[in-house]
């Protein structure tokens, strides 16, 4: 209800005396006069902002401090398998390297992250698909490493061994470690993947010993062979060792290689002559070495008897190979 505005009047000389409003008790609350004045609320705020960033101040600084005390660690490079292969491993291998700083494998000082650190971060750079099999786990051999890894100038990354390994480790693998493995085993190593001698040694050092480039070249088998065993027989007896007449040996299955193998080709050469004439044994030899030697006996034949094969091969422009039916 709407009040009309109370306006005092003087009473009159016979008028109403105006009413008498009575005092407020001093028990009695005072009453609501309308809404309380803002400056006290202003006052709070703005003192609240200072507070505040005054608090992310101090805990920015304190991060600062703590960041200089430890030392810097590159940024890892996430994991970005470019095959489906390995999109899981992580399920299992969250942290790659935990075994290798555990020390599961003391000849290596490899680590994932100093890989992932230079943007080496695909694992099918370094493993193959079938990396687990119900038997065995197929880890990068040496080979793999190589890849980037290597002594020559100009490689993707440095060949030193202590890179990843010990510096008192003997870098000789097993197989160096056997009795005759530089008698026996290691040419048919060598020859069976020459890339595995590469890894570790360079070309002078197998020169050092063989004296020559080793793998043979391309068509070293058939005219070059021939003019550096007259050359120097001795050389190719380093790998090459003619064994007694009484057993073959790699010339004679290399040059003969319809002969059995349970008889030499001087001992069974005899009956082909027989049956097939000699025609194809002047293609290597020429007659008068077949004269000395049938002369004199294959026993005390030496290399100084073979000069006039030498000469029938510098005078042929492109003689046999040397594999002939005779």
């Amino acid at each position: 209800m709407d009040h009309e505005p109370f306006e005092p009047t003087e009473p009159g000389p016979g008028g109403p005396a105006p009413p008498e409003v009575p005092e407020p008790s001093p028990s009695a609350e005072p009453e609501e006069l309308g809404p309380r004045p803002l400056r006290g609320r202003r006052l709070g705020s703005a003192m609240a902002v200072p507070a505040v960033l005054l608090i992310v101040v101090t805990l920015l600084a304190i991060g600062m401090l703590r960041g200089e005390e430890r030392a810097p660690r590159p940024t890892p490079v996430p994991i970005t398998p470019a095959a489906t292969t390995f999109l899981f491993c992580s399920d299992c291998h969250a942290d790659l390297d935990r075994g290798l700083r555990a020390g599961a494998h003391p000849i290596l000082r490899f680590t994932h992250e100093r890989h992932f650190a230079i943007g080496v971060s695909d694992c099918a750079a370094c493993h193959v698909a079938n990396t687990h099999e119900p038997d065995r786990t197929n880890r990068p051999t040496m080979v793999t490493c190589f890849q980037c890894h290597s002594l020559e100038r100009g490689a993707r990354a440095p060949g030193d061994c202590a890179l990843c390994h010990p510096k008192d480790l003997n870098p000789e693998p097993r197989s160096h470690l056997a009795a005759d493995w530089v008698s026996a085993r290691h040419p048919d190593a060598a020859l069976a993947n020459p890339f595995d001698c590469a890894t570790c040694h360079e070309q002078s050092f197998c020169r050092s010993c063989h004296g020559l480039e080793l793998p043979h070249p391309s068509g070293f088998d058939e005219r070059p062979h021939a003019e550096l065993f007259f050359e120097d027989p001795a050389l190719c007896d380093r790998c090459h060792p003619r064994a007694p007449l009484i057993e073959r040996d790699a010339c004679d299955r290399c040059h003969h290689p319809q002969g059995p193998e349970s008889s030499t080709w001087i001992a069974w050469h005899p009956q082909v002559v027989r049956n097939r004439g000699a025609a194809t044994c002047f293609q290597c030899h020429a007659d008068q070495t077949c004269r000395i030697c049938h002369r004199q006996g294959p026993e005390r034949f030496t290399n100084d008897d073979l000069a006039a094969d030498r000469a029938l091969l510098l005078a042929s422009p492109s003689p046999s190979g040397g594999t002939g039916t005779g």
